[in-house]
């Protein structure tokens, strides 16, 4: 089958854990080792978070402004696609040799006119207090977002057009490669007078995901994450899990935007418009979740709402 699988941020990063070379490179490893049988089973494409990476980069690149001008937030995406893409592919080739693994930059074009860009919201890098929030507004002019108890720089997250190396992507999945592509949701770019011109932004990651697999006709999406699956009821004393769940259903049903919510929609998107199945589970699970065996499936497939039996 082919499939496309989404790695959130914690497959990168556990909760907690610095954020350095070496803790982000083992995680990865356990990735890829994880990965190792689907893999050879079948056609995979990867994807993956960069909202932690994307925050660090911004904050070392602010830190030498005085001496050297910040790069654009389409550049810093470029570089820790091709980061992350670099340690991920080592891995995957580490544990699968006989198999071609291959990091494509990915531009996402996205619409210059999208309402995001008049209110950004997607939130990224470190938490401050206010005191400090209000003075980095006040000197760098960066657009910050209150989050809970803390204070968070945000920016826009437009919606996903079109994958711009999609046939690149095809070619390579064709030919049998397992292909690491649109990381971070992807380059954001827009098309002006006929020519592609880099954006300021942060796509959904699981918006480009649902795209990709739509765009590539897999026969299945996977969300990975640190949760078993979607739960109703989820603040509740006893939230039960989703095992089986329609689209309709699921949509009807409240999350934070944010978090679940944003795979809720991708996978609810995918399913809607290719008939075909998603799923939204913990990492620890990835090769039953490419099987369709653990976490939440979404499926146009059932009449009832299916849950985990206590």
């Amino acid at each position: 089958m082919k499939i496309v699988v989404a790695l959130g941020a914690r497959a990168l990063l556990k909760r907690g854990e610095l954020m350095c070379a070496s803790n982000q490179v083992a995680n990865l490893q356990h990735v890829a080792a994880s990965l190792k049988e689907a893999v050879v089973r079948h056609q995979i494409i990867l994807t993956h978070g960069n909202v932690p990476q994307m925050g660090l980069l911004s904050l070392q690149a602010e830190s030498m402004a005085k001496e050297v001008p910040p790069l654009p937030f389409d550049a810093l995406s470029a570089q820790t696609q091709g980061m992350l893409g670099y340690w991920l592919m080592q891995a995957l080739q580490n544990e699968v040799s006989h198999r071609s693994v291959a990091t494509l930059l990915t531009q996402v074009e996205v619409d210059a006119e999208d309402p995001a860009f008049e209110s950004p919201s997607h939130c990224f890098g470190p938490i401050f207090e206010e005191a400090l929030a209000k003075r980095l507004i006040h000197e760098r002019g960066w657009i910050m977002k209150f989050d809970g108890r803390y204070w968070r720089r945000v920016l826009a997250s437009p919606r996903p057009i079109r994958v711009i190396e999609i046939e690149a992507i095809r070619t390579l999945v064709d030919a049998g490669v397992t292909v690491i592509a649109a990381g971070g949701g992807g380059i954001p770019v827009v098309v002006k007078d006929g020519r592609l011109q880099g954006k300021s932004a942060l796509i959904e990651k699981d918006d480009t995901a649902s795209l990709l697999a739509t765009s590539l006709k897999a026969q299945r999406l996977v969300l990975a994450t640190d949760i078993d699956g979607i739960y109703e009821d989820w603040i509740e004393v006893e939230p039960r899990r989703l095992t089986r769940v329609h689209p309709f259903a699921l949509m009807a049903m409240d999350f934070a935007s944010d978090t679940m919510g944003a795979k809720v929609k991708a996978a609810c998107d995918f399913v809607m418009k290719t008939g075909r199945e998603a799923v939204i589970g913990d990492l620890e699970d990835i090769d039953a979740l490419i099987e369709g065996e653990a976490g939440t499936v979404v499926t146009l497939k059932c009449e009832e709402t299916e849950y985990e039996i206590p």
